[in-house]
């Protein structure tokens, strides 16, 4: 028995679907790598080889300025690339990066002095075993996002992680009360005293903040809150729908103009030079194939985010789908800061187990 089937394929690589693009099974059939038991053929043909009458000539002349003049004019690769797949057949070469807008030439830019009146955020993925790591932000009066700041430190405690926090904040802490817990346990909380840098707010997992904390009876929420940084719970949408939101900030848009360079085409998210661990982790962070069977028995194969090594870049999700945003007036809450309040409190009897003094 024999049967036939024609079907048009995809080549241009589409979200949630590995069927399509470079390294599809449909592109390995193609490249003739496997068979899979199928007498195949392929016929190819471009779009500028369809009659006019049913593509006309100035549809194919849009799309070629939309997919090939304008990415090449503003140094879009991503798009340039998926827009070879879409006009000439070609299978999309996709890196399998979860960000593949992520260009250094364009996004790396050198540091330089954060404006005063520019709004700063901190966003922090908590971590014992694992690193913790926290990012600084500053958003522009154009509501462009800089990140200008990274920590990235393993096994240490919550204390020893908010007092290096609030240090390369350039900031101090102040001891605002002693206290007996729950359990009668006396226990100390400062206050951040921003005298170098302010934060409009500092985002943490909210499932790490209603976690209970290995070093006490408190929740990791309170513990931070104690040891003097006031976090929020970030939001709690699925990593899919961040990443989604955090692509956008990637994407060049050609109707901006660079704020950095001047030149036509421009992201919203820009990464100083010295931010070393995000670099790495960004570049090296993959979509995997998970599966997964539906009520009706169809085992129905998508991607993610592989879950390993992703620290710096939780925290980056944490950061945009917080909606960080210039807010004019921000430099006015910064707080003079006293000699007198410098944390002294290593000295005092009581001695706190989770803020290390």
């Amino acid at each position: 028995v024999c049967s036939s089937d024609l079907f048009t394929l995809t080549p241009h690589k589409v979200a949630g679907r590995p069927d399509t693009g470079a390294g599809s099974w449909i592109h390995k059939l193609y490249k003739k790598d496997m068979s899979a038991g199928l007498n195949t053929k392929f016929y190819h043909s471009d779009i500028f080889s369809i009659p006019d009458w049913v593509y006309s000539e100035k549809a194919k002349k849009d799309v070629y300025q939309e997919w090939v003049v304008e990415p090449t004019k503003n140094n879009d690769v991503k798009k340039l690339r998926e827009g070879r797949s879409r006009l000439y057949g070609e299978f999309h070469q996709s890196s399998g990066l979860v960000f593949d807008e992520w260009n250094p030439a364009v996004h790396i830019i050198e540091p330089f002095k954060i404006p005063k009146n520019w709004t700063l955020y901190r966003s922090i993925d908590h971590g014992r075993v694992n690193p913790t790591a926290c990012l600084w932000a500053a958003v522009s009066p154009e509501n462009d996002v800089y990140l200008y700041r990274e920590y990235y430190k393993t096994d240490r405690t919550i204390g020893e992680n908010v007092k290096a926090i609030v240090d390369a904040s350039n900031n101090k802490r102040k001891l605002r009360e002693v206290y007996n817990d729950s359990q009668g346990v006396g226990r100390k909380r400062f206050d951040e005293i921003m005298c170098g840098e302010v934060y409009r707010w500092t985002k943490l997992d909210s499932r790490s903040m209603a976690k209970r904390s290995d070093e006490s009876y408190l929740t990791i929420g309170e513990v931070y809150r104690d040891c003097g940084i006031r976090v929020q719970p970030a939001d709690g949408q699925t990593t899919d729908k961040q990443v989604s939101v955090a692509k956008e900030y990637f994407a060049i848009d050609s109707d901006r103009k660079n704020p950095v360079t001047g030149e036509a085409g421009s992201p919203r998210v820009f990464v100083f030079n010295t931010l070393a661990n995000f670099r790495k982790e960004i570049e090296s962070y993959v979509n995997e194939e998970v599966s997964r069977v539906d009520k009706s028995g169809i085992k129905i194969i998508s991607e993610r985010p592989r879950g390993k090594d992703d620290h710096l870049m939780t925290a980056f999700l944490y950061l945009l789908m917080g909606k960080p945003s210039f807010q004019e007036g921000q430099e006015s809450l910064y707080e003079e800061f006293d000699n007198n309040d410098v944390d002294n409190s290593e000295h005092e009897v009581v001695r706190d187990e989770h803020c290390g003094y």
